[in-house]
């Protein structure tokens, strides 16, 4: 029996220019301590169910070993909970972006950071539900932008 292989790769992480400038301009929010979670669902990438990112403010940790820190541990802790997410959305032939801002003011840990992304993710699946439920409704996803991957 082969082993489920949890990963978080190239393709599954939110990049480009276009595709973060589309996710704020058009994307939902909501928080969740201490993520600010902006989302929206798009036609970019047919072949991935999530694409996700993450972003530690400046003003907050203005040691750059000290925000990669908190990426990494957030890194972490996303590729073995983000399988429950791609199921859900996969099961409704969608696709999403989501960017995770973290708002918290310390470095936390790596079970800490389970626990925060495990709310989120619940409070999350509660607000997808009912717009999942709506099929075909072509106003709340994003176009594919040119030149973006």
């Amino acid at each position: 029996m082969e082993k489920e292989r949890f990963t978080f790769g190239k393709n599954d992480r939110l990049k480009g220019v276009k595709s973060v400038a589309l996710l704020f301009g058009d994307g939902k929010t909501f928080f969740s301590y201490p993520f600010r979670i902006v989302w929206n669902f798009t036609l970019a990438h047919p072949e991935i169910a999530s694409r996700t990112g993450i972003s530690v403010p400046k003003r907050e940790f203005k040691r750059a070993v000290d925000r990669n820190r908190i990426k990494r541990i957030f890194r972490e802790s996303w590729r073995h909970r983000k399988k429950r997410l791609d199921v859900l959305i996969s099961e409704h032939n969608k696709e999403i972006d989501i960017m995770f801002i973290y708002t918290g003011r310390e470095i936390p840990s790596l079970s800490s950071m389970d626990g925060y992304i495990d709310k989120a993710m619940a409070k999350f699946s509660l607000i997808l539900k009912p717009e999942l439920k709506e099929d075909g409704n072509p106003e709340n996803i994003s176009p594919r932008t040119k030149g973006d991957k």
